[in-house]
């Protein structure tokens, strides 16, 4: 599908809420959005998250693609001390189903703002392969956006797929960094 000014707005709004959510998280300025084509495969041998946000008007599922190691320094940041290897590969997978959630509920809030009803999975945990389960774009009305956040230590990889029905116009996408009023326990 071709971009619509709404489904730009989105995809945008999107890439925004997970990086001030990430920076928000793992308390650091670091990371930069890159846009990024990634070919078919290339993020199989990565680990994977998934949630989606869905109603009648839209439906958005998130991907994010990481490597536990390369993501390990942003974690040790969070904690005191340095976690062992096995609860560090726990720490980051969870540390992504959070901030996974955390931008789909954003995203339900912004929607729901503008009368748009709409609902959110719990994030699960893949593996990168695992992807090629999932149904790939059939419908003239969604596209999917690929980007990445680059850190020094490595980078994240997102895919999003977006749907919105031809019906939703005034639809208010402002974002607030509200990133700060999150409290992480």
């Amino acid at each position: 599908m071709k971009k619509n000014p709404l489904s730009e707005n989105v995809a945008q709004a999107i890439q925004e809420t997970f990086l001030a959510r990430i920076r928000a998280y793992a308390k650091t300025e670091e990371g930069e959005i890159i846009k990024q084509d990634v070919p078919p495969g290339r993020l199989h041998d990565l680990s994977l998250v998934v949630i989606l946000l869905a109603g009648e008007q839209v439906h958005i599922t998130f991907k994010v693609f990481f490597d536990h190691k390369e993501c390990g320094e942003l974690i040790k940041k969070i904690y005191t001390q340095s976690p062992n290897s096995t609860d560090l590969r726990n720490l980051v997978t969870d540390f992504f189903k959070e901030v996974s959630n955390l931008t789909a509920g954003h995203m339900k809030w912004l929607f729901e703002n503008s009368k748009v009803d709409c609902n959110i999975s719990l994030p699960i945990a893949l593996r990168g392969f695992d992807e090629f389960f999932f149904n790939k774009i059939k419908d003239v009305s969604s596209f999917e956006d690929s980007w990445a956040i680059a850190f020094p230590s490595g980078t994240v990889h997102f895919s999003n797929i977006i749907s919105l029905d031809s019906s939703l116009k005034d639809v208010d996408l402002s974002i607030s960094d509200q990133a700060g009023e999150i409290e992480f326990f």
